[in-house]
């Protein structure tokens, strides 16, 4: 809900500049997250996360928190730091399906001989992310879905003719 509230208004979005060059962080515009783009999902939390100081002084700004309702206060969309933990333990496990999705749609039809091989590197990485003890109990349980999921599909190309 931040990163939508940032991108949609103007003022904030000077705000968010203005706090980059005083961190020192380099100024990058939120991204919003487009439903049908899933991999877009990844990059808004890879912009999040190297925002991250400059969006929690955001949120506490005091010219952000004297609206109402007092629901429309940014700082009841400052993230905690629980919050910014499973963002960025989740981002690498995106990462990985990203550069699989890139890899596999780089050419305009992918073929088994393609597939295979990127499939076997994505769930290589699920399998090291399952077994890091240091992951959350609910990012792990994430990854064991995940890999639940590419095994089905995996299994189809037994299936297959080739």
């Amino acid at each position: 809900k931040l990163g939508k509230c940032v991108f949609h208004k103007s003022m904030l979005q000077k705000d968010l500049a203005d706090l980059c060059e005083k961190k020192n962080i380099i100024i990058l515009k939120m991204i919003r997250r487009v439903v049908t783009h899933w991999n877009m999902t990844s990059n808004m939390i890879g912009h999040g996360l190297q925002l991250q100081p400059v969006l929690d002084a955001l949120c506490i700004k005091s010219e952000h928190n004297k609206s109402k309702p007092p629901t429309k206060r940014l700082k009841y969309l400052r993230l905690h730091d629980v919050e910014w933990t499973v963002l960025q333990q989740l981002h690498p496990i995106f990462v990985n399906f990203l550069k699989a999705m890139d890899r596999i749609s780089r050419s305009g039809v992918p073929l088994l001989h393609e597939v295979i091989p990127t499939m076997d590197i994505l769930m290589q990485e699920l399998e090291k992310a399952l077994k890091n003890n240091s992951l959350m109990p609910c990012m792990r349980a994430g990854v064991s879905r995940g890999l639940a999921i590419i095994d089905k599909y995996y299994s189809k190309t037994d299936e297959s003719i080739m």
